[in-house]
């Protein structure tokens, strides 16, 4: 929570990464999707996330103006306006380039009077790289109360007929 009205975050978030020889395997590449030791009837099992304590997202490599941007992708999943009383939106943003590609998925939630919050997850990978990292962060921060609204005006009189 924040203090003052300072957001507060996770310190520099969580890096993770899932390792393997098949990273970038998959349906599309033929190559079964729990990896090459996949037997046939098998359930595949899913990628475990681990620490990753090397260099974490190349963000020098994605902010670079003379790498082309091959494909981009920014999908509003899910938004909500709280019955009025705040927001939520899911987005979902994609990049792909020539040696890389990069995913932000962002939580925004905004209610009234309460709290303000976002919840990033960030995955990365640098093609020929045996590692997928994967980045989460929290930032959440209080909001004051809505001032209330002015009293209403009482409606002019009037002690004639009216339209006279």
């Amino acid at each position: 929570t924040g203090v003052g009205g300072r957001v507060q975050a996770a310190a520099g978030g969580e890096v993770e990464a899932v390792a393997g020889g098949s990273v970038g395997g998959g349906a599309a590449s033929g190559a079964p999707i729990g990896g090459p030791s996949c037997a046939v009837g098998a359930s595949p099992t899913p990628p475990s996330w681990s620490p990753h304590t090397g260099p974490g997202i190349d963000y020098a490599l994605l902010k670079r103006t003379d790498v082309p941007i091959l494909g981009f992708a920014d999908l509003i999943l899910f938004s909500d306006d709280l019955h009025d009383c705040g927001e939520s939106e899911l987005r979902l943003r994609l990049r792909l380039m020539p040696g890389c590609f990069f995913i932000l998925l962002r939580h925004f939630l905004r209610v009234d009077g309460v709290f303000i919050r976002t919840h990033d997850t960030r995955i990365f990978h640098k093609f020929g790289a045996k590692t997928v990292l994967r980045a989460k962060r929290v930032a959440q921060a209080p909001l004051p109360a809505l001032p209330a609204a002015p009293a209403a005006a009482a409606p002019a009189t009037s002690h004639g007929a009216p339209f006279s």
